[in-house]
């Protein structure tokens, strides 16, 4: 056995856990003490700016415009998507490709014009 007070059990080495090494009366605890309140601070810091942050993405204003802009890029993909399904049709016309069903979705679209 070694000098730590090691003890063997099968294959495995236990050792025994360190006591705590006393602290002075009043000079570390103070300083911990301090450490924690200042990390207490700086945390109470970062919830109430946090709190700011929360309230103003959340306001009718910000929301309002939010969906504005979804809305502004649901049309505009939309009508990019029908743009493609419509030239895909088109240049299968060229080709004889379902013709018919073909025909029947370009004379629609382009009644709405």
């Amino acid at each position: 056995m070694s000098e730590k007070n090691e003890t063997k059990l099968g294959d495995m080495t236990i050792v025994p856990i360190e006591e705590p090494k006393p602290r002075s009366e009043n000079g570390d605890n103070q300083a911990e003490l301090n450490t924690v309140v200042g990390e207490m601070e700086n945390l109470a810091e970062a919830l109430e700016e946090n709190t700011r942050h929360v309230a103003r993405d959340n306001s009718f204003h910000n929301r309002f415009w939010i969906g504005v802009a979804q809305g502004f890029g649901a049309v505009v993909g939309a009508t990019v998507v029908v743009a493609i399904f419509v030239y895909i049709l088109r240049s299968l016309s060229h080709y004889g490709i379902l013709t018919s069903l073909n025909d029947w979705i370009v004379d629609l679209l382009s009644k709405g014009r």
